[in-house]
């Protein structure tokens, strides 16, 4: 039978989901993460080289990867389900945003989280730049399903479960709103009302309530650490504190849902900010706060030179052949590198070079044209 390891609150969500959405026997095996590295127990990190979820056993066969796992179960146990035959129109589209995931929408979100993390200022070009492609991954789904209902078509498929975790579960790790993006939303409300995916939810990941709504969650460490009697996890949070067991096993098929799939279409109505204050604040000056300017000398200099390039694109070329110029008829060969480096590579001595050209440079220049 096949196996699937799932570590609680990760992107393995979409193996659990695909299985119930395809109606396939599956064994699965829940893990719940370490409270304070929020990283997978020992026994799942010893499962595959990787040392994360989605794992799968099949057999003799240990896989990992959520898409090979996704594309290997549709393959062997899928029989034509949420896949497109590749002699339909929409065939392209499937598989294009069937990899779109893990492909372009993934990767950038954590790239942005992990740009802004680094304390690095929101306006440098690194920042800004990461930010745009973040956006422009949003901007891709939510025009997308402004016009579809499904991301495929009109036809749930494959591709729908390998995005939504990155809409969803995955903002408890970067949090970031969806406020404005009608077209995800909706998605997300559609989602939230199929069987396979309460039933997945309510089996993997019981107590967790789908984050469907716009606003920006509070990042999973805070609720793990943080216990508050408001939050909708309490019941998960309760159980971490009394120690349950890391490994728990599930055998599904068609069996008996416990009463949290019967409760989820509750949990899917809209949330604000509002309704459940301990877990979903729009503004947490913990997790928020920004760093202090940088006032140094480097960011400084730094700054004078991206004004001064701005107004004078080409000076930086232009001072950098001159200084190589002056610098090869003055010095040795062996000389001129370690010269050229101390001038060009650090900012004072730059800054006294370019302070000597226009202190004197410029009245010489005014008394040969006078």
């Amino acid at each position: 039978m096949l196996i699937v390891h799932h570590l609680q609150r990760s992107q393995s969500e979409r193996i659990v989901w695909l299985c119930e959405e395809l109606g396939i026997p599956y064994e699965l095996k829940t893990y719940q993460r370490d409270a304070k590295t929020l990283l997978a127990p020992p026994e799942l990190q010893q499962l595959h080289q990787t040392q994360a979820a989605p794992v799968i056993q099949d057999g003799t066969t240990t896989l990992a990867e959520s898409g090979a796992i996704v594309e290997y179960i549709l393959t062997k146990y899928g029989n034509g389900k949420l896949t497109i035959p590749h002699t339909a129109d929409n065939y392209a589209d499937y598989l294009y945003f069937l990899h779109f995931a893990n492909g372009y929408f993934q990767p950038a979100l954590v790239g942005y989280s992990t740009v802004l993390r680094s304390g690095i200022s929101r306006d440098d070009p690194s920042a800004r730049f990461a930010r745009r492609n973040f956006e422009q991954a949003l901007r891709v789904l939510d025009e997308r399903l402004t016009k579809n209902t499904w991301l495929a078509g009109e036809e749930f498929t494959a591709a729908d479960v390998m995005n939504v975790f990155t809409l969803t579960t995955a903002r408890l790790f970067f949090p970031y709103s969806l406020a404005g993006y009608e077209g995800i939303l909706g998605y997300l409300q559609r989602v939230s009302q199929r069987e396979g995916y309460k039933t997945a939810i309510a089996k993997g990941d019981p107590g967790l309530m789908p984050l469907i709504s716009a606003g920006k969650p509070r990042p999973i460490r805070g609720i793990l650490e943080r216990q508050s009697p408001q939050m909708s996890l309490s019941t998960v949070n309760s159980g971490l504190n009394k120690g349950l067991p890391t490994d728990s096993v599930t055998k599904t098929a068609s069996g008996t849902v416990n009463q949290t799939t019967q409760n989820l279409d509750n949990t899917t109505e809209k949330v604000t900010d509002q309704t459940i204050p301990g877990e979903y604040p729009s503004d947490d000056a913990k997790y928020d706060k920004q760093p202090a300017p940088d006032i140094s000398f480097s960011s400084i200099w730094s700054a004078f030179k991206t004004w001064l390039f701005s107004f004078f694109p080409n000076i930086l070329d232009r001072f950098e052949n001159w200084i190589k110029g002056l610098i090869a008829w003055i010095l040795p060969p062996p000389r001129q590198a370690k010269m050229y480096e101390a001038i060009l590579k650090r900012p004072i001595a730059s800054s006294f070079i370019i302070c000597q050209l226009v202190c004197c440079g410029v009245p010489l220049l005014v008394f040969l044209a006078v």
